[in-house]
């Protein structure tokens, strides 16, 4: 075999050189946006038109008073021209040998303030009637600042004071440098909290600020997986202990939680190698593969701990793998099988989840399978020899009992009969139906009030300035909300009426429900057309007047809104324009819901698929299916109730819930198919002793898996967690009640049962 151990070898060889690939990516607007949505196409277009050099970051710059008051107070005011003019003079960052100011980075957006410092500058308390809102003139030019100025106070439109101003920068430079962005902000960050500044209250952020601010949340949650593998090894270790002390296994159960770990280095290192960039939101599956390594631990000890000490070890691992095999194959391959259907989701950081989740389980289902059956042959040596199970160098007294374990076992075991009998009776079952209908009910409520919204914030930690920065920003915006529009092809505008059809674009813009009207419109045409009546020789339009309203004094902070070829322009040449954009706004936004429910009942359907694969009997097929469906059903209701909304984050959660859902259910149908005994109630009472209490214990260790994940409660966390907590408590509740009712009903007792065939079945006491 050894081409086997050749195979290892190139494997751990991949996972290593992996790792030095290793490379993060946490991009909100790319990663966290549907590939089809039509946000993410507008803002390519956007992009495409604005990042003329290279790569662009708009960022975004929020002012308050410290106090709460007006910033139109002379002091204020002076001091935030102060303010403005030294982030555009003075802050300087090196990069790569390199030194870069706000103006190496701005064009051709360096003047996109340039008309609210000039209304700053010139507004007068005495005389604020030329002060319009959400147009200021200025020297005779009217200037747009209604996307500046916010929390405002207006005596007959004209501006008396407002508390709150967004200043816009577009950052621009090359792909090889585009981390110089990042650096220019925050060193603008540091700028601002100094203590001549201290009047204001700031914040800045983009697009890199927020990816930091994602990666932070990774980079702190991740290290919190030390804390489950230590609950992990308590419980699991807590849980090895048997009636018989020499048949204990606190060291298997050890090794138990250390290969999940080598499985995910190992997913890391080989999906690093073929080019999958880590994101945060993967740190959640780190918390997953580790609850179900060690849900494969419980399975193969408990099938184990049935197996006759005195067989050869080949004989019991081959009767362990046989009941257990099945059981932990469906609970991967389900697994798996709901994560790669979670790939097909338009979302990149879903499809990022859900590739590293699938392939990560499944290194470790063969991991467990592999690594934790040879564990479990050296412990058969050890047992063999009568050595004891902590320190395997001292004999061990084979009659030695653990007085407390023999107490749980006996009332473990009479548990089992007496929650039998009680399930299979008809009082239990009718009385089970008015709880299924009530738990319906509920469910539909919370499904249909169940929201679709993905926010910046729910990307951040709580302690991050992204919470009161993005709850502020959306406030503001409420009162003027900017739209920018887009004329990609706008043709030879000398053409009469393809001038009158863009003009009619942005009135019927203009004239849209909650639009702000006419007045909150930022279009060049206009001016252009001023500009030609009163310098040009003709009123009529042309292009050769272009290159010299663009450098005008009155226009030239219009020059960001148009692509123009000067040559063109003189030549009169319709080539001069290429595209343009315009800005209106809008008295605030609407929600649109987003269609998921195709993925979620994608991977339902795969994951019953499986269960016809393992289980080949109908009744049980039928009764898993069910079970399955009404659990999924379950936790989108109680989780809506539980005010989780659907976004790229929920989203992966639920593909994980639906993939555990399939393990309760179909270990209990697996095991009722698999059991010899003549009737319902003796079936659901051979199960619930194979596989109740591990079922219990994997339902435990999951929790207690996520549960350091309460340290840093961000959005992500918390809605793992919930997700965790509604899934294990409706996986168990379906696995071990609602299913065992169902299978006593519907199966009836087998009439070729005789004698001979039940001197031959195995006990069904519970070994523990």
């Amino acid at each position: 075999m050894r081409w086997k151990e050749d195979y290892g070898i190139l494997f751990g060889i991949l996972d290593l050189i992996g790792l030095l690939w290793f490379e993060e990516v946490n991009n909100v607007r790319t990663e966290y946006s549907p590939m089809d949505s039509p946000s993410r196409k507008e803002y390519e277009v956007a992009e495409n038109f604005l990042n003329q050099n290279g790569t662009l970051d708009p960022s975004y710059m929020m002012i308050l008073a410290s106090d709460g008051g007006s910033l139109l107070r002379d002091s204020h005011r002076e001091n935030l021209i102060t303010l403005v003019k030294y982030l555009q003079n003075n802050v300087t960052v090196d990069f790569e040998g390199e030194t870069y100011e706000f103006r190496d980075l701005c064009e051709p957006y360096c003047e996109i303030n340039t008309g609210f410092l000039a209304f700053l500058k010139l507004y007068d308390h005495d005389n604020p009637q030329t002060f319009t809102y959400p147009r200021v003139e200025i020297f005779g030019t009217e200037a747009f600042i209604g996307n500046n100025v916010y929390g405002l106070k207006l005596k007959e439109k004209h501006i008396i004071e407002f508390d709150t101003a967004i200043l816009p920068f577009y950052l621009v430079t090359s792909y090889e440098t585009s981390g110089v962005i990042y650096k220019w902000l925050l060193e603008a960050k540091k700028a601002y909290i100094a203590p001549e500044f201290s009047m204001f209250k700031c914040e800045l952020t983009g697009d890199s600020l927020v990816s930091a601010e994602v990666r932070r949340m990774g980079m702190e949650t991740a290290p919190l997986i030390a804390g489950s593998v230590c609950l992990m090894i308590i419980f699991v270790v807590a849980s090895s202990f048997r009636r018989e002390r020499i048949r204990s296994k606190p060291w298997e159960s050890l090794a138990g939680c250390i290969i999940p770990l080598l499985a995910l280095l190992s997913s890391t290192g080989v999906l690093s190698f073929f080019g999958l960039k880590f994101q945060s939101i993967i740190v959640a599956a780190l918390f997953l593969v580790l609850s179900v390594g060690v849900d494969d631990v419980f399975i193969i000890l408990r099938a184990w701990d049935r197996t006759n000490v005195n067989e050869a070890i080949d004989e019991r691992m081959a009767e362990t793998l046989e009941e257990a095999g099945p059981s932990i194959t469906i609970s991967s391959i389900t697994n798996a099988l709901a994560f790669f259907i979670g790939m097909t989701s338009q979302t990149p950081a879903v499809r990022s989840f859900s590739f590293f989740s699938a392939v990560a389980i499944l290194i470790c289902f063969f991991y467990q399978l592999i690594m934790f059956s040879a564990v479990l042959a050296i412990s058969g040596k050890r047992e063999k020899a009568e050595r004891q199970s902590f320190l395997c160098c001292l004999k061990a007294d084979p009659r030695a009992r653990c007085h407390l374990v023999e107490y749980l076992v006996e009332g473990q075991t009479a548990l089992i009969r007496s929650f039998s009998a009680l399930i299979s009776k008809w009082p239990t079952k009718i009385f089970l139906i008015a709880v299924m209908i009530l738990y319906y009910y509920v469910s539909a409520i919370g499904i249909m009030q169940m929201k679709s919204l993905i926010t910046i914030e729910k990307m951040a930690l709580p302690d991050s300035y992204l919470q009161a920065f993005q709850r502020q920003f959306e406030t503001s915006l409420q009162t003027m909300q900017p739209i920018s529009v887009f004329i990609l092809n706008p043709g030879d505008l000398r053409n009469i009426t393809r001038l009158d059809t863009i003009k009619q674009i942005v009135r019927d813009f203009e004239n849209a429900t909650y639009s702000y009207g006419s007045e909150s419109t930022f279009f060049w045409l206009q001016p252009y057309e001023d500009f030609l009546r009163f310098y040009g020789e003709t009123e009529e339009f042309t292009y050769t007047e272009i290159p010299a309203f663009f450098k005008s004094a009155t226009y030239f902070y219009l020059t960001s809104f148009v692509k123009y070829n000067e040559k063109a322009c003189i030549d009169n040449d319709p080539n001069c324009i290429t595209s343009f954009f315009f800005m209106t706004n809008f008295h605030g936004t609407m929600a649109i819901d987003s269609t998921i429910w195709s993925s979620v009942f994608a991977a339902l359907a795969c994951t019953a698929i499986a269960c016809f694969i393992f289980i080949p009997d109908i009744v049980c097929i039928i009764s898993a299916v069910f079970s399955v469906f009404s659990i999924t059903v379950g936790i989108l209701g109680l989780l809506a109730i539980w005010d989780v909304q659907l976004d790229p984050l929920s989203m992966a959660a639920l593909l994980m819930a639906i993939g555990f859902s399939v393990d309760f259910s179909s270990h209990i149908a697996y095991h009722f198919y698999k059991s010899k005994m003549p009737d319902p109630v003796s079936r659901i009472e051979e199960t619930f002793t194979c596989i109740g209490w591990p079922l219990i214990q994997v339902g435990l260790s999951t929790i207690i898996a996520i549960c350091p994940l309460l340290l840093k409660q961000s959005y992500l966390a918390v809605v793992f967690l919930k997700t965790i907590v509604v899934v294990v408590l409706l996986g168990m509740f379906h696995g071990l009640v609602i299913l065992p009712a169902i299978l006593t009903t519907v199966t009836r007792t087998k009439e070729s049962f005789t004698d001979a065939t039940r001197s031959g079945l195995r006990t069904t006491s519970v070994e523990a």
